[in-house]
């Protein structure tokens, strides 16, 4: 299969993609659709004017409605977080899953989706 190793930004996840098995993984896809453009001028008494689509960016959501389709046929083990504002969604995946996202058009990404965690108070911290 052929796929744009490109769009994978973390080396650990051309591993994972190269790897079989049912193991997942939790992966952000960034799409390269336009972005939402700011509205031109504010109000001061109202609430803001509703933000503009930049002019060739489809109204319909088409790449977000376009990827749902394609991360349908793939009967993922969960259901996608889409994040329409700023243009990523978050599926969970298999290696064989992820080398299929891959070829995708509509992508620009794939990052890996990661817990951070607040950094542990040690004994020598205790006295501070």
């Amino acid at each position: 299969m052929r796929y744009a190793a490109w769009v994978l930004l973390d080396p650990s996840l051309r591993e994972f993609a190269e790897s079989a098995g049912e193991t997942t993984r939790s992966v952000i896809l960034e799409l390269q659709a336009s972005p939402v453009m700011p509205p031109t001028r504010f109000r001061s008494t109202a609430r803001p004017a509703r933000p503009a689509r930049a002019p060739d960016a489809p109204s319909d959501g088409g790449a977000f409605k376009e990827l749902e389709r394609e991360l349908s046929s793939l009967r993922l083990a969960s259901k996608p977080t889409l994040l329409e504002t700023v243009g990523m969604v978050v599926v969970d995946v298999t290696g064989e899953q992820l080398k299929r996202i891959m070829t995708l058009p509509m992508l620009a990404a794939i990052r890996p989706n990661r817990t951070h965690h607040a950094p542990r108070k040690t004994a020598t911290d205790a006295g501070r």
